[in-house]
């Protein structure tokens, strides 16, 4: 709700730390503390990117469908589900990037 308060007012600095807290919440629930320090670190070194990639037409729409998808299957049980939408959301992110670096 809040990070899409953000994308709604375009503040791509707020929607970046409330992607990190919803990440942050995603993977500390599944009880993992080995893949969610993994992931989350992984997650912190990108941020970089995100910042130039995120406030880019779609990006911030983008992430925050994805991140809805996945949710909705976690609250339904549905890890299928939600690793599906996990690796779609990754690998629209990566696209973005690659996308972006490409035109530099």
């Amino acid at each position: 709700e809040r990070q899409a308060g953000a994308a709604a007012e375009g503040d791509s600095v707020a929607f970046i730390r409330w992607d990190l807290t919803f990440h942050r919440e995603l993977y500390t629930a599944s009880r993992r503390p080995v893949l969610t320090r993994q992931v989350l670190g992984l997650i912190n070194s990108s941020v970089r990117y995100s910042r130039v990639s995120l406030p880019l037409p779609g990006g911030m729409d983008a992430a925050l469908a994805a991140h809805q998808a996945i949710l909705e299957a976690c609250e339904r049980g549905d890890a299928a589900g939600a690793a599906g939408h996990t690796r779609r959301h990754t690998k629209q992110a990566a696209g973005r990037v690659i996308a972006l670096l490409g035109e530099t």
